[in-house]
């Protein structure tokens, strides 16, 4: 009888898988895994009053909406309950990791151990700059995580988030590592996210994420998609940002995070052409705050920072991480260019202040890299003696917008020299050139460059 050559080679095949896992019944499971995980993940329920951490701004589209992780519940006798997930990190003192938006207007916390027995916790700390809280409750028996090194992930990775959407306790997703240090979300102040495609749902804000080893890679914390619903795109902090203000809210019970005084956006081919640096990346300082370490260091705006220490500086967000990391009197040397200057600093870092929020509660531009912007023809004080034109209105798709001018922003500089009038900003000899706008935003100092690529 003739065999198909086709027939005799899935045979084949067949008969090596068989011989290589003893049995066809042995397929490839999570099971074990997660036989040893699953023991670690706990439930949270928060009673409170109202809070307004259900739904974040967008950061696309407005069909695409930003929504934490939490499931809120109320009635017309109860107060709001909030629930979500937790991860126990420290089973001997019964410390509990999660994110610090399920604790917003917290009442009673109560937890919800894997074998059904229900705790009162308690706040050991909590940090709403990176959305990271630890819990503590004296319980038996407890099982912890082993914790992982997310510095290790791989764009591809699988990954798997565990928690409790819509209640449903012990709840494992599958998927992969979509992207790595996602910033500009807009959840929290320090971003550095993990992206994954793993099913996150409301219930899950607080929850595990863990590589096939079972190892703690990150708290699971948001997710984009219409209604709340999981579109494949959510969102965890790495562990090791989670870990250390962990320790410090284990240790101390807040985080003591240090600063230079500078405000910074990301270097962008336009900003490095308009400044003349001699970098297209690292992190630019478009503000250096009165009376701080960058100041006396001698920082000035246009600096372009590309490393700290031994550290390269590759954006804004990275700096932000890395001086946050430092304790107030720890000594740094800043590089980066000025120009096409290399330049360095020997810095004291100082501690965490908050900038002066200045609140600044018309002329249309027909031509040149302004048109289809309207400005205020008043000159207005933002700061000091700094002198600024506003912007009331701008059309979507003028050069301006695209390159990131917004309404509210109030022009202080044109090509780094500063406006005395409306006439400087809108003289013509500029209209069809780059242009360099320094302007104030939300009470910070902010570099945009306007060309017509």
């Amino acid at each position: 009888m003739h065999v198909p050559h086709r027939l005799i080679a899935i045979v084949a095949v067949l008969a090596f898988c068989l011989a290589s896992t003893g049995s066809a019944a042995e397929q490839p499971s999570l099971a074990p895994m997660l036989e040893r995980v699953l023991p670690s993940i706990v439930s949270i329920s928060v009673e409170g009053q109202a809070s307004d951490n259900a739904e974040f701004d967008a950061p696309a589209e407005p069909s695409k909406t930003l929504f934490s992780l939490t499931e809120d519940e109320t009635g017309s006798s109860h107060p709001l309950v909030t629930k979500g997930s937790g991860v126990i990190i420290d089973s001997a003192r019964g410390l509990v990791l999660t994110n610090n938006h399920l604790l917003k207007n917290a009442g009673t916390i109560a937890i919800g151990a894997p074998d059904g027995t229900t705790y009162a916790a308690q706040i050991v700390g909590a940090d709403p700059q990176t959305d990271i809280a630890v819990l503590r409750i004296k319980a038996p028996n407890l099982v912890e995580i082993k914790i992982g090194d997310s510095s290790k992930l791989r764009v591809g990775d699988y990954v798997v988030a565990i928690g409790n959407p819509f209640g449903l306790k012990q709840t494992a997703t599958l998927g992969i590592v979509s992207a790595l240090n996602r910033s500009g979300v807009g959840l929290e102040d320090y971003e550095n996210f993990i992206q994954t495609d793993a099913a996150l749902n409301p219930g899950n804000s607080g929850g595990a994420l863990v590589n096939l080893d079972g190892e703690l890679v990150g708290i699971n914390t948001a997710i984009i998609g219409a209604g709340g619903a999981n579109a494949g795109i959510g969102f965890a902090i790495p562990i090791n940002l989670a870990n250390r203000i962990a320790k410090q809210l284990i240790d101390h019970g807040k985080i003591d995070r240090g600063q230079i005084g500078v405000i910074v956006q990301d270097v962008t081919p336009d900003l490095a052409k308009a400044l003349t640096l001699g970098a297209i990346n690292g992190a630019l300082v478009s503000e250096v705050l009165e009376g701080s370490p960058a100041e006396a260091a001698g920082i000035e705006p246009g600096d372009a920072i590309s490393a700290v220490d031994q550290t390269a500086i590759h954006n804004a967000t990275e700096l932000r991480l890395k001086i946050s990391d430092l304790a107030p009197g720890a000594k740094i040397e800043v590089r980066g260019f000025r120009g096409h200057r290399r330049v360095q600093f020997q810095i004291v870092i100082g501690p965490q202040r908050s900038a002066d929020a200045d609140s600044i509660p018309v002329f249309r531009m027909t031509e040149g890299l302004l048109r289809d912007v309207t400005l205020q023809d008043v000159v207005l004080k933002p700061r000091g003696n700094a002198l600024g034109i506003q912007v009331l209105a701008l059309d979507q798709d003028s050069p301006a917008a695209r390159a990131g001018l917004a309404m509210g922003d109030l022009i202080v500089a044109v090509n780094l020299q500063p406006v005395g009038s409306i006439n400087d900003v809108i003289d013509p000899e500029r209209l069809d050139t780059l242009l360099l706008l320094t302007v104030y935003r939300g009470g910070h100092g902010l570099f945009i460059a306007i060309s017509n690529s």
